[in-house]
């Protein structure tokens, strides 16, 4: 569930780069417009839910296993991607 979360978010990311750039760099005043009408209907939901997703799985496979975060000396990384996912 994590990998599939994480990969979910680092998909809608991408949707979100091409339409900020789409958006950003287009001459066309109507496919501004609707490059981002399309970020502010359809990614943010898409984007909040993934991003929890990771955080609260990541969070579970960290206290959960003995690999994670709880772990004795849990790495500094693994802590950090834990907090930087927090929304």
């Amino acid at each position: 569930m994590h990998i599939l979360s994480s990969a979910a978010w680092i998909g809608i990311d991408v949707i979100v780069a091409v339409l900020v750039l789409t958006g950003w760099f287009s001459d066309d005043l109507a496919v501004r417009s609707i490059a981002y009408q399309a970020l502010a209907t359809f990614v943010v939901w898409p984007m909040l839910s993934s991003g929890l997703l990771c955080l609260v799985t990541g969070v579970l496979l960290g206290l959960g296993t003995k690999w994670g975060c709880s772990a004795t000396g849990g790495s500094r990384s693994s802590w950090c991607s834990t907090w930087c996912s927090a929304p």
